[in-house]
């Protein structure tokens, strides 16, 4: 039978077979049958341009398996992957070899690939059944993927155990970036199983793992999984013996002040710790490739990032988080968004952990949207930070500016408040025409001379065109001036 080969299927073959095509995307609304999803895969079995397919949305049928699984062990220029519907992580209770599901074929073939970083299974209903078999054949097998995301999947807690013990068991340390995002995991599927992955606890080997096991992993994210402080506490502990996490996204988790403190005091160890453990695993490592230059010369946490947005976070967790700030000079970015710091938060931030030059801090960014600041917080904003870049304020209320303060402020070299600052975001404050024409004053004056945008939308009503108006002349004004 003669396979029906439509005209956007056959361009795509066309530029497939001349090797002119880089990326495929197989929108959802793009229905391929059977014979013509297994014609499309065995060309791109044969080519060496595609670097990105995606058909994401599609099921593809038992019909194409094997052509699915030819194209993925024979091409060798696939660098980036996105395949399969919501139910492919769906195993049927009678599957019982590695031809029944798609999903088996799958990890069946990823243990195969040799080119391919970048795995997409966001939405694909992977559980406990389908993390097994990604594990017994994805991480023992494979050592070209760097970035797995298993957002939005239905792992719960038992499948994020098997997940985080088949990376210790096969000791894959090649997956730098793996993401979480909603899976059901609670507090016992981080204690038994993220933060043995972090602490890099393997039982039996000859890794003395109270020394800093070699994790590999980068960048974690694990937002909207409802951990509470027992499992956000847990992670923090993990940081004790962890130093290779670059970032880690904790947002949506329901922590609070007890998590914050375990973080802090924890990441604060490994940089004042002064013992040998670190010349003791890079001896004990120094012959093998899969150890990270991190993990062979650190002695100290390289986290660069904490987001830590919508949790029950306040002012009483701020004095150990601004002496984590004060002393670590590779964290760069801080997000709080939705908390609650408070103007008592933003005193204790600003004037014991960003307070200076020399600081050893060298934080960027700092996100502190929703936060319940008003004008009295952003008094020590204007003051102090000299080596944040990007100060990001949406949806507080800082409003009502007192002129007094404002004017006697000196602009001069003794001056180090917002010193190194490039932007300033400032949306739904409420701020006032009288509070802008305050802003533009003190720019004129030489307040923040780095400044390159200034966001202040959503402030004054359209409706009130007076008040517009006079806001729109204070705004063009400044920009005449900086410009």
């Amino acid at each position: 039978m003669t396979t029906e080969v439509p005209d956007f299927l056959k361009k795509w073959i066309d530029n497939l077979e001349s090797n002119n095509l880089t990326s495929l995307y197989i929108l959802p609304f793009r229905r391929l049958k059977p014979d013509q999803f297994t014609l499309l895969l065995n060309t791109i079995a044969k080519c060496s341009s595609l670097t990105t397919f995606s058909a994401s949305g599609h099921s593809i049928e038992k019909e194409s398996y094997q052509a699915l699984y030819n194209a993925l062990t024979q091409n060798a220029s696939l660098i980036s992957l996105d395949i399969g519907n919501n139910k492919l992580g769906e195993i049927p209770d009678e599957a019982c070899d590695e031809s029944e599901s798609l999903f088996s074929v799958l990890c069946n073939a990823m243990s195969q690939n040799r080119s391919i970083q970048t795995w997409n299974l966001e939405y694909k209903s992977i559980g406990l059944k389908a993390s097994k078999i990604f594990s017994d054949k994805v991480l023992f097998n494979n050592n070209t993927l760097l970035t797995v995301s298993l957002s939005r999947n239905q792992l719960g807690d038992d499948g994020c155990i098997e997940l985080c013990n088949g990376f210790l068991n096969s000791n894959n340390r090649t997956i730098k970036v793996l993401n979480l995002i909603d899976n059901g995991i609670g507090p016992r599927g981080i204690k038994d199983g993220i933060a043995k992955l972090l602490r890099w606890e393997i039982s039996d080997s000859q890794v003395d793992c109270s020394m800093g096991g070699p994790c590999g992993i980068k960048e974690l994210d694990i937002s909207l999984n409802n951990i509470g402080e027992e499992g956000g506490i847990a992670i923090g502990n993990a940081f004790k013996v962890n130093v290779g996490l670059r970032k880690i996204n904790l947002s949506n988790t329901n922590i609070g002040d007890d998590t914050i403190n375990s973080i802090c005091n924890n990441l604060k160890s490994t940089i004042t710790d002064e013992t040998s453990k670190c010349h003791k695993l890079t001896k004990r490592f120094s012959q093998s490739s899969n150890i990270t230059d991190d993990a062979q010369v650190s002695t100290s946490s390289t986290m660069t990032t904490l987001i830590l947005n919508n949790n029950n976070i306040t002012s009483k967790s701020c004095p150990v988080l601004a002496s984590l700030l004060a002393l670590s000079p590779r964290i760069k970015k801080l997000s709080l968004i939705n908390n609650n710091i408070g103007d008592e938060g933003i005193k204790i931030l600003t004037t014991q952990g960003m307070n200076a030059i020399d600081n050893v801090g060298k934080l960027e960014i700092l996100d502190l949207s929703k936060n319940n600041i008003t004008f009295e917080g952003f008094k020590y904003i204007l003051q102090y930070i000299p080596t944040v870049k990007i100060i990001v304020l949406h949806n507080n209320r800082i409003n009502n500016w007192s002129e007094e303060f404002i004017k006697s402020l000196s602009f001069n070299e003794l001056f180090i408040g917002c010193s190194s600052l490039k932007e300033l975001h400032l949306t739904e404050n409420g701020i006032k025409t009288s509070d802008m024409k305050l802003l533009c004053d003190m720019i004129k004056r030489g307040f923040a001379k780095e400044l390159e945008e200034l966001v202040l939308g959503a402030n004054v009503s359209l409706d009130q065109e007076d008040d517009w108006n006079e806001w729109d002349m204070a705004c063009k004004q400044t920009l005449k001036h900086n410009n």
